[in-house]
Protein backbone atom coordinates (compact mmCIF):
# COMPACT_ATOMS: atom_id res chain seq x y z
CA UNK A 1 0.00 0.00 0.00
CA UNK A 2 3.01 2.61 -1.01
CA UNK A 3 2.49 4.36 -3.65
CA UNK A 4 5.60 5.75 -5.46
CA UNK A 5 6.27 8.41 -8.30
CA UNK A 6 7.82 7.67 -11.24
CA UNK A 7 8.93 9.35 -14.24
CA UNK A 8 8.33 7.55 -18.17
CA UNK A 9 10.28 8.70 -20.88
CA UNK A 10 9.12 7.35 -24.72
CA UNK A 11 12.57 7.46 -26.87
CA UNK A 12 12.51 6.67 -30.10
CA UNK A 13 15.11 3.93 -31.02
CA UNK A 14 17.31 5.53 -33.02
CA UNK A 15 17.39 8.37 -30.03
CA UNK A 16 18.14 5.74 -27.38
CA UNK A 17 22.59 5.72 -27.26
CA UNK A 18 21.99 9.71 -27.14
CA UNK A 19 19.47 10.39 -25.31
CA UNK A 20 19.46 7.76 -22.35
CA UNK A 21 23.37 8.81 -21.00
CA UNK A 22 21.82 12.29 -21.11
CA UNK A 23 18.82 11.78 -18.88
CA UNK A 24 20.84 9.60 -16.06
CA UNK A 25 23.52 12.41 -16.28
CA UNK A 26 21.55 15.44 -15.72
CA UNK A 27 18.39 13.69 -13.24
CA UNK A 28 21.57 12.86 -10.84
CA UNK A 29 23.40 15.88 -10.59
CA UNK A 30 23.15 15.51 -6.63
CA UNK A 31 24.72 11.87 -6.91
CA UNK A 32 26.97 11.72 -9.83
CA UNK A 33 27.27 8.79 -12.19
CA UNK A 34 30.45 7.39 -13.10
CA UNK A 35 31.61 8.36 -16.61
CA UNK A 36 31.59 4.74 -17.88
CA UNK A 37 27.99 3.85 -16.26
CA UNK A 38 26.98 6.76 -18.74
CA UNK A 39 28.79 5.05 -21.44
CA UNK A 40 27.61 1.41 -21.25
CA UNK A 41 24.72 1.26 -23.89
CA UNK A 42 27.48 2.51 -27.09
CA UNK A 43 27.43 0.07 -29.68
CA UNK A 44 31.26 -0.66 -29.21
CA UNK A 45 30.61 -2.34 -25.47
CA UNK A 46 27.97 -4.32 -26.45
CA UNK A 47 29.66 -5.77 -29.13
CA UNK A 48 32.64 -6.71 -26.84
CA UNK A 49 30.38 -8.15 -24.41
CA UNK A 50 29.16 -10.25 -27.31
CA UNK A 51 32.30 -11.08 -28.31
CA UNK A 52 33.40 -12.29 -24.66
CA UNK A 53 30.17 -14.49 -24.18
CA UNK A 54 30.84 -16.40 -27.64
CA UNK A 55 34.39 -16.72 -27.79
CA UNK A 56 35.91 -19.20 -25.62
CA UNK A 57 39.79 -19.98 -25.00
CA UNK A 58 40.75 -23.51 -26.13
CA UNK A 59 41.70 -26.14 -23.87
CA UNK A 60 45.00 -27.61 -23.75
CA UNK A 61 43.76 -31.35 -23.06
CA UNK A 62 39.83 -31.28 -24.06
CA UNK A 63 38.62 -31.61 -20.88
CA UNK A 64 35.90 -28.65 -21.26
CA UNK A 65 38.17 -24.85 -21.30
CA UNK A 66 40.06 -22.69 -19.31
CA UNK A 67 36.60 -20.69 -18.29
CA UNK A 68 35.80 -17.74 -20.67
CA UNK A 69 36.41 -13.78 -19.85
CA UNK A 70 33.38 -12.02 -18.98
CA UNK A 71 33.29 -8.51 -20.32
CA UNK A 72 30.98 -6.64 -17.61
CA UNK A 73 29.62 -3.69 -20.31
CA UNK A 74 27.01 -2.95 -16.77
CA UNK A 75 28.36 -1.94 -13.52
CA UNK A 76 27.58 -5.32 -11.47
CA UNK A 77 26.37 -7.17 -14.15
CA UNK A 78 28.72 -10.36 -13.03
CA UNK A 79 27.35 -10.74 -10.06
CA UNK A 80 23.41 -10.15 -10.98
CA UNK A 81 23.59 -12.96 -13.75
CA UNK A 82 24.37 -15.32 -11.03
CA UNK A 83 21.17 -14.13 -8.84
CA UNK A 84 18.65 -16.21 -9.65
CA UNK A 85 20.83 -18.73 -10.49
CA UNK A 86 20.48 -22.45 -7.97
CA UNK A 87 24.22 -22.93 -6.21
CA UNK A 88 24.70 -25.96 -8.38
CA UNK A 89 24.09 -22.93 -11.56
CA UNK A 90 25.98 -20.49 -9.91
CA UNK A 91 28.69 -22.78 -9.17
CA UNK A 92 28.53 -23.93 -13.04
CA UNK A 93 28.60 -20.10 -13.63
CA UNK A 94 31.43 -19.06 -11.73
CA UNK A 95 33.46 -22.21 -13.88
CA UNK A 96 32.17 -20.97 -17.08
CA UNK A 97 33.43 -17.35 -16.27
CA UNK A 98 35.80 -17.67 -13.09
CA UNK A 99 36.24 -14.19 -11.56
CA UNK A 100 40.14 -14.09 -12.38
CA UNK A 101 38.75 -13.37 -16.26
CA UNK A 102 36.11 -10.51 -15.36
CA UNK A 103 37.10 -7.48 -17.72
CA UNK A 104 35.37 -4.01 -16.64
CA UNK A 105 34.58 -0.90 -19.07
CA UNK A 106 37.23 1.24 -16.86
CA UNK A 107 39.82 -2.31 -17.29
CA UNK A 108 39.32 -2.66 -20.88
CA UNK A 109 39.94 1.11 -21.15
CA UNK A 110 43.38 0.91 -19.08
CA UNK A 111 44.37 -2.36 -20.50
CA UNK A 112 43.78 -0.43 -24.47
CA UNK A 113 45.56 3.24 -23.50
CA UNK A 114 48.59 1.59 -22.18
CA UNK A 115 49.29 -0.33 -25.21
CA UNK A 116 48.22 2.95 -27.14
CA UNK A 117 51.37 4.55 -25.78
CA UNK A 118 48.80 6.59 -23.50
CA UNK A 119 50.65 5.80 -20.36
CA UNK A 120 50.03 9.61 -18.79
CA UNK A 121 46.23 9.02 -19.64
CA UNK A 122 46.35 5.52 -17.38
CA UNK A 123 48.14 7.25 -14.85
CA UNK A 124 45.35 9.61 -14.04
CA UNK A 125 42.71 6.60 -13.10
CA UNK A 126 40.49 4.62 -14.16
CA UNK A 127 37.30 7.36 -14.80
CA UNK A 128 39.34 10.38 -16.26
CA UNK A 129 41.39 7.64 -18.75
CA UNK A 130 37.98 5.64 -19.69
CA UNK A 131 36.86 9.59 -20.69
CA UNK A 132 40.10 9.88 -23.16
CA UNK A 133 39.08 5.77 -24.37
CA UNK A 134 35.44 7.09 -25.33
CA UNK A 135 36.19 9.84 -27.69
CA UNK A 136 38.40 7.34 -29.41
CA UNK A 137 35.25 5.68 -30.45
CA UNK A 138 33.05 6.95 -32.93
CA UNK A 139 29.73 8.43 -32.01
CA UNK A 140 26.83 5.62 -32.17
CA UNK A 141 25.22 7.02 -35.16
CA UNK A 142 27.51 6.14 -37.35
CA UNK A 143 28.60 2.59 -35.62
CA UNK A 144 26.69 0.00 -38.50
CA UNK A 145 28.78 0.97 -41.16
CA UNK A 146 32.36 1.24 -39.27
CA UNK A 147 32.28 -1.48 -36.73
CA UNK A 148 33.69 -4.60 -38.97
CA UNK A 149 37.20 -4.21 -37.33
CA UNK A 150 35.59 -4.94 -33.88
CA UNK A 151 35.47 -8.76 -34.48
CA UNK A 152 37.00 -12.59 -33.24
CA UNK A 153 40.57 -11.39 -33.95
CA UNK A 154 40.17 -7.96 -32.71
CA UNK A 155 38.61 -9.35 -29.36
CA UNK A 156 41.45 -12.40 -28.67
CA UNK A 157 43.90 -9.24 -29.70
CA UNK A 158 42.84 -7.68 -26.74
CA UNK A 159 43.11 -10.48 -24.58
CA UNK A 160 46.01 -11.06 -25.01
CA UNK A 161 47.29 -7.69 -24.06
CA UNK A 162 45.33 -8.01 -20.98
CA UNK A 163 47.04 -11.75 -19.72
CA UNK A 164 50.23 -9.67 -20.45
CA UNK A 165 49.30 -6.46 -18.60
CA UNK A 166 47.52 -8.88 -15.66
CA UNK A 167 50.71 -11.02 -15.05
CA UNK A 168 52.84 -8.44 -15.20
CA UNK A 169 51.16 -6.28 -12.62
CA UNK A 170 51.07 -9.24 -10.39
CA UNK A 171 54.95 -9.61 -10.72
CA UNK A 172 55.77 -6.10 -9.65
CA UNK A 173 55.07 -6.00 -6.12
CA UNK A 174 57.17 -9.04 -5.74
CA UNK A 175 60.51 -7.27 -7.17
CA UNK A 176 63.37 -6.30 -4.51
CA UNK A 177 63.22 -2.41 -6.79
CA UNK A 178 59.77 -2.33 -5.44
CA UNK A 179 58.40 1.16 -3.47
CA UNK A 180 54.99 1.24 -4.71
CA UNK A 181 52.97 3.02 -7.89
CA UNK A 182 52.41 -0.45 -9.28
CA UNK A 183 49.67 1.20 -11.86
CA UNK A 184 51.95 3.58 -13.28
CA UNK A 185 55.03 0.91 -13.41
CA UNK A 186 52.82 -1.13 -15.01
CA UNK A 187 51.41 1.42 -17.50
CA UNK A 188 54.44 2.83 -18.46
CA UNK A 189 56.31 -0.65 -19.01
CA UNK A 190 53.58 -1.90 -21.76
CA UNK A 191 53.62 1.43 -23.10
CA UNK A 192 57.30 1.21 -23.52
CA UNK A 193 57.18 -2.54 -24.99
CA UNK A 194 54.39 -1.14 -27.55
CA UNK A 195 56.43 1.39 -28.50
CA UNK A 196 59.55 -0.34 -28.93
CA UNK A 197 57.57 -3.27 -31.19
CA UNK A 198 55.96 -0.39 -33.19
CA UNK A 199 59.11 0.96 -34.12
CA UNK A 200 60.81 -2.42 -35.04
CA UNK A 201 57.31 -3.37 -37.19
CA UNK A 202 56.75 -6.48 -34.86
CA UNK A 203 53.41 -7.16 -33.39
CA UNK A 204 52.08 -9.33 -30.42
CA UNK A 205 51.60 -12.66 -30.75
CA UNK A 206 48.36 -12.75 -30.10
CA UNK A 207 47.22 -16.33 -31.20
CA UNK A 208 50.09 -17.90 -29.26
CA UNK A 209 48.91 -16.06 -26.37
CA UNK A 210 45.42 -16.77 -26.66
CA UNK A 211 45.75 -20.58 -27.31
CA UNK A 212 48.07 -21.02 -23.53
CA UNK A 213 46.13 -18.12 -22.05
CA UNK A 214 49.67 -17.36 -20.23
CA UNK A 215 52.22 -14.28 -21.13
CA UNK A 216 55.78 -16.14 -22.37
CA UNK A 217 57.99 -16.19 -19.25
CA UNK A 218 61.11 -14.19 -21.78
CA UNK A 219 58.37 -12.03 -22.45
CA UNK A 220 57.36 -11.62 -18.67
CA UNK A 221 61.31 -10.86 -18.09
CA UNK A 222 61.54 -8.74 -20.72
CA UNK A 223 58.63 -6.11 -18.80
CA UNK A 224 60.35 -6.92 -15.80
CA UNK A 225 63.74 -5.27 -16.82
CA UNK A 226 61.78 -2.76 -18.35
CA UNK A 227 59.97 -2.03 -15.00
CA UNK A 228 62.72 -1.22 -13.44
CA UNK A 229 64.31 1.55 -15.38
CA UNK A 230 60.19 2.87 -14.86
CA UNK A 231 60.76 3.01 -11.86
CA UNK A 232 63.92 4.43 -11.54
CA UNK A 233 62.66 6.97 -13.91
CA UNK A 234 59.24 7.81 -12.17
CA UNK A 235 60.92 7.74 -8.77
CA UNK A 236 63.98 10.02 -9.69
CA UNK A 237 61.62 12.98 -10.42
CA UNK A 238 61.54 15.54 -7.62
CA UNK A 239 57.97 15.82 -5.97
CA UNK A 240 54.49 13.47 -6.12
CA UNK A 241 55.54 10.53 -7.91
CA UNK A 242 52.01 10.04 -9.24
CA UNK A 243 51.45 13.73 -10.00
CA UNK A 244 54.48 13.62 -12.60
CA UNK A 245 52.95 10.42 -13.98
CA UNK A 246 50.22 12.00 -15.09
CA UNK A 247 52.00 14.44 -17.45
CA UNK A 248 52.88 13.41 -20.94
CA UNK A 249 56.03 15.21 -20.02
CA UNK A 250 56.90 12.02 -18.19
CA UNK A 251 56.50 9.65 -21.22
CA UNK A 252 58.42 12.08 -23.75
CA UNK A 253 61.40 12.29 -20.98
CA UNK A 254 61.36 8.20 -20.75
CA UNK A 255 60.93 7.82 -24.55
CA UNK A 256 64.40 10.06 -24.99
CA UNK A 257 66.49 8.65 -22.03
CA UNK A 258 65.33 5.26 -21.09
CA UNK A 259 68.21 2.27 -21.89
CA UNK A 260 66.92 -0.48 -23.75
CA UNK A 261 65.81 -3.87 -22.57
CA UNK A 262 63.68 -5.15 -24.88
CA UNK A 263 65.25 -8.06 -27.46
CA UNK A 264 64.83 -6.93 -30.72
CA UNK A 265 65.69 -10.25 -32.18
CA UNK A 266 63.27 -12.69 -29.91
CA UNK A 267 60.63 -10.06 -30.78
CA UNK A 268 60.91 -10.39 -34.10
CA UNK A 269 60.60 -14.18 -34.35
CA UNK A 270 57.62 -13.81 -31.59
Amino acid sequence: KVNIQMKLTVISKDKVDELVPNIAKFANTQNPVNAADLFSNHPYHQRIEQLSRKNIPPSPDSTGGLGKWFYERSRGQYLNEQNDKTPAEKKAFQKDYPKVKLITKTDLALILNAWEEKPFDVSKGAQANFKKFAETLKPSENWDSNNAQYNDGYFTRFIAKAIVMKELRKKIPQQVWYEGFPANIVAYSISWLAHCMKTWDVELNASMIWRSQQCPEKLLSMLLLIAKDVNDHILAEQGNPTTYAKSDRCWKTLKNNSSNHVDQVYLAHY
